[in-house]
């Protein structure tokens, strides 16, 4: 090997050791990378669940603005509630 050459080999070598010691560094490179891609998963699954979640709520939204029977039944069942001349029998099992 050239002496002209020597210094350049050695600066190559250093260069390419120091970039594959980063990219397995603990804090970085490629562990971060796969990290923040399992990230992203957990990301994207939650918001299909959202999306899902937010389909059947407009589901419901257009039975009860649509339906009064319907928005009558949701409001008694979810907060009790009886007419003026209704009495409510509850039995225990």
């Amino acid at each position: 090997m050239n002496a002209f050459y020597k210094p350049i080999a050695i600066a190559a070598a250093l260069s390419a050791g120091l970039i594959a010691a980063s990219a397995f560094a603990p804090n970085g490179g490629l562990r971060a990378q796969g990290r923040l891609q399992d990230e992203i998963a957990d990301y994207e699954r939650r918001n299909r669940e959202l999306e899902q979640e937010n389909q059947q709520l407009s589901l419901e939204i257009g039975a009860l603005s649509g339906n009064p029977k319907v928005l009558e039944r949701t409001a008694r069942e979810a907060l009790g509630l009886v007419r003026p001349d209704e009495v409510i029998f509850h039995f225990e099992e």
